[in-house]
């Protein structure tokens, strides 16, 4: 539901913070977003 109150120029900015602007290429991919994610708690 969240989602649709946030809309796509929300999305943007919120992945840039997710990940790090060395990583383009996840930010570009949502699926790898998720990935990164996980693994990105886990090894700090």
């Amino acid at each position: 539901m969240m989602l649709k109150n946030f809309p796509n120029a929300s999305s943007a900015p919120f992945t840039t913070l997710v990940l790090p602007p060395t990583e383009p290429t996840q930010y570009t991919s949502a699926g790898n977003i998720h990935s990164s994610r996980s693994p990105a708690p886990a090894s700090t």
